[in-house]
């Protein structure tokens, strides 16, 4: 991950970027506060909030279990990226400035196997990218 400089002195500090918010801490930040919004309404209002928090917990152990979550589909629907898709974004970009950092190639490459040939061509294929 790349640091920013913040503004200072001659001690800058650098800060990480911020990371959008993906689907599954949009999740995670949702059920949070669904949990904490019906413990304070149970503990002020009426006790019959605490259902709410029980139905929360309930979500989050058939989600477990069956990895199917509605929260989630429509988090996707939204349009929020997941942590795969920004991790595939920042490999993807992170290997783009390797080549143009990348020292010039020998004149001789040692000999590649076709296999071998055929999976890398394959890989590069499925993520999108060219091979020189």
């Amino acid at each position: 991950m790349q640091s920013i400089p913040t503004k200072g002195g001659a001690g800058e500090r650098t800060r990480a970027p911020r990371s959008p918010i993906t689907h599954e801490r949009a999740g995670r930040m949702l059920a949070g506060g669904s949990v904490l919004a019906c413990m304070a309404l149970g503990w002020l209002a009426s006790p019959w909030f605490l259902l709410g928090a029980a139905g929360t917990a309930l979500n989050l152990i058939v989600s477990a279990i069956t990895d199917r979550c509605l929260v989630k589909s429509l988090l996707i629907a939204l349009g929020l990226p997941g942590e795969r898709d920004l991790g595939r974004a920042e490999a993807l970009a992170g290997s783009a400035s390797a080549r143009v950092d990348r020292p010039p190639a020998p004149t001789q490459l040692p000999p590649v196997r076709a296999e071998a040939a055929d999976g890398r061509r394959r890989l590069a294929d499925r993520l999108g990218v060219t091979i020189n």
